[in-house]
């Protein structure tokens, strides 16, 4: 026996949800924190099977451009299977077919546009919906214990990028910090990022930032008392995740504050002895630069009006992520 559930609080799932979720920010506590501090409409779809869940769904509202990648501004409102933060793990939980069936269940019940993003494999998406590609997540896998290790690794014109933003950078100063010492100085950093990205989704707030869980971390780098960039992270059991970052942007152009912010993440996942550091969906060239990968992911369109549908199809294109990222050979002497 198949039954379909909507919730509109995370606090009415049960701890069920957690064990079919395989990421920290599809957890009840995280989506919790997101309803708190960043409120768009969230409602959660279930599937439970012979009295057991078997697939889940985030999704929340609202208005942001549909042709981002082909660099148009349309905003249209639009509900998002996906978890509401802007980071790279999708917000469908279970196996693949009982997924599958419940996008399909929503289509069904959502009015407008659907769009479900962040999706590892197209076979999540039902017939009917526009696939097209999404921003691909870029991750690396740590093959070094140490720090040294990595940077004799690397092929030597790779090591000396390394060596350059280091030098470029060796004025600032790196903290470790929790994230409860936010302030509006960060977020005024994070905004100046916000606005000037291709990809907009959603606009988080300062108390967003400042409440997340302690198992958040804040790295920042400063010129004296002066603020120049930061970045904050997630340690899981096995994984290091960038989430999220803010810079100043013309001590970005004179001190490589944001490569520097990248290269202390990767300092961070290696001698933290992870086995995958996530690096988000942007700035792949850098970040592969480094020694991570691109990871392709998928997003399905559909809506709710069958002209609207007819179109989308044959505009898929226009949805899609477009750029070609060349491969990036950086490690030469093995460890």
């Amino acid at each position: 026996m198949m039954e379909f559930i909507k919730l509109h609080r995370a606090s009415d799932l049960s701890p069920e949800w957690d064990q079919v979720a395989n990421h920290y920010f599809q957890k009840r506590s995280f989506l919790a924190h997101c309803e708190a501090n960043n409120q768009c409409r969230q409602r959660y779809y279930l599937i439970r099977q012979d009295d057991r869940l078997v697939a889940g769904a985030v999704l929340y509202s609202l208005r942001l451009s549909m042709l981002t990648f082909a660099r148009l501004n349309l905003p249209v409102s639009m509900q998002i299977v996906g978890v509401p933060c802007s980071v790279s793990c999708p917000g469908l939980i279970g196996a693949t077919r009982a997924a599958r069936n419940l996008l399909d269940h929503i289509r069904g019940q959502e009015r407008g546009f659907l769009l479900a993003l962040n999706l590892e494999i197209p076979e999540l998406i039902p017939d009917g919906f526009a696939v097209a590609k999404n921003l691909p997540t870029v991750a690396m896998t740590p093959t070094t214990q140490s720090w040294d290790q990595y940077l004799h690794s690397m092929r030597a014109d790779y090591r000396r990028r390394v060596n350059k933003i280091l030098t470029r950078s060796g004025g600032l100063k790196i903290r470790v910090c929790s994230c409860e010492k936010f302030s509006t100085e960060h977020h005024d950093l994070y905004l100046q990022v916000w606005d000037r990205s291709d990809a907009k989704l959603e606009k988080l707030s300062l108390d967003f930032f400042k409440g997340l869980p302690a198992e958040f971390q804040m790295i920042t780098a400063h010129d004296g008392e002066d603020l120049a960039g930061w970045a904050i992270i997630l340690k899981t059991t096995g994984g290091l995740d960038f989430f999220l970052g803010g810079v100043q942007y013309h001590r970005n152009r004179e001190q490589a504050v944001y490569l520097r912010l990248l290269l202390e993440i990767v300092r961070t996942g290696i001698e933290a002895g992870v086995s995958r550091i996530d690096l988000g969906q942007t700035a792949e060239i850098p970040k592969m630069r480094l020694g991570a990968t691109c990871h392709c992911l998928h997003m399905g369109a559909t809506h709710s009006n069958p002209a609207f549908r007819f179109l989308l199809q044959r505009a898929v294109g226009l949805l899609e992520y477009r750029r070609r990222v060349p491969t990036q050979h950086v490690f030469g002497v093995q460890p």
